[in-house]
């Protein structure tokens, strides 16, 4: 525990201040998963109890920067809509034009349209980083409006009564996941 303890003293005063927080944390969280492991297992001189602690984790400052899409590569994607295929077109066409992220797009539900008073529609979206639920985003475009329509109508062909989500994987609702294409 000792020898433990003066290799984290070490590694701190050589190599932690020149790394970033965030690094520094990923090295701190390894070492705790190996030594945890190793305890579980009966492996090696570690004993089970703790050995790193809350304050033994780098403070991470903390950044409310919003970065943007620059307007260049925003013009570029919407250039290249026709390139891609459907859903993923339509996905990305909604996602630029509201300013969603994808994961909100692919649970956008499928009855995602409101109206005001004056008729204008408006697109529910939950957004999963903010935690806010259902905000009516105004839909400016008409030729996103067209493509919410033409993506329920989409919906309904795929999934039909079990329709869900405006961009369904399959006949069950469901939405897509990005990662495995379904």
């Amino acid at each position: 525990v000792a020898q433990l303890k003066t290799t984290k003293a070490s590694v701190k005063q050589n190599v932690g201040e020149k790394l970033h927080p965030v690094t520094q944390d990923g090295y701190v969280r390894g070492v705790v998963v190996f030594i945890k492991e190793s305890g579980r297992w009966s492996v090696g001189p570690f004993p089970k109890e703790e050995l790193l602690w809350a304050d033994d984790y780098p403070d991470i400052p903390r950044n409310d920067e919003v970065h943007y899409i620059p307007e260049y590569v925003v013009k570029q994607m919407l250039s290249n809509l026709s390139n891609l295929a459907y859903p993923w077109s339509s996905i990305m066409a909604v996602g630029l034009h509201v300013g969603c992220r994808i994961s909100d797009c692919l649970q956008i539900p499928h009855d995602c349209l409101i109206y005001d008073d004056e008729k204008a529609p408006y697109l529910l979206v939950e957004s999963q980083k903010t935690r806010v639920e259902y905000n009516p985003l105004p839909i400016v475009d008409k030729e996103v409006f067209e493509t919410i329509i033409d993506a329920q109508v989409r919906a309904v062909e795929i999934a039909g009564d079990r329709c869900r989500f405006l961009f369904p994987s399959d006949e069950s609702g469901g939405y897509y996941h990005p990662q495995s294409g379904k």
